[in-house]
């Protein structure tokens, strides 16, 4: 895929039946300029984040030129999974999580130093 588009910067797949971070994470790594991803509507299979392939380290992770990452109505529950899920995203600028039932309110799990805000606040 990467070869026959070079300059993808944007992907929006929005509607899909896309459900493993996997398959998502192998789809991003063959775009080098990949820098915003859209993935709303889609329900996001949280277990298949948590493996080792998915390789989520900053250094070398599918997700690690992502600027902005809108995932809403994805089906995230938990503070945690967005926790866990910022790990592979060293210099994100967006988020976007609405639409998700987002229950455990704890913001304070999150390092996202790269976002951007209102008066530099998340």
């Amino acid at each position: 895929m990467g070869a026959l588009t070079p300059r993808v910067w944007l992907l929006d797949l929005q509607g899909n039946l896309l459900c493993d971070w996997r398959e998502l994470a192998a789809m991003c790594r063959q775009l080098p300029r990949l820098s915003q991803l859209r993935i709303n509507g889609n329900r996001m299979h949280m277990p298949t984040l948590y493996r080792p392939s998915l390789a989520l380290p900053p250094s070398g992770g599918a997700f690690r030129r992502l600027k902005v990452m809108v995932l809403n109505s994805c089906g995230i529950t938990s503070w945690k999974q967005v926790a866990l899920l910022e790990k592979g995203l060293p210099v994100v600028e967006q988020l976007s999580l609405a639409y998700n039932d987002l229950s455990d309110l704890e913001p304070s799990l999150l390092h996202l130093e790269s976002l951007r805000g209102e008066a530099d606040t998340i």
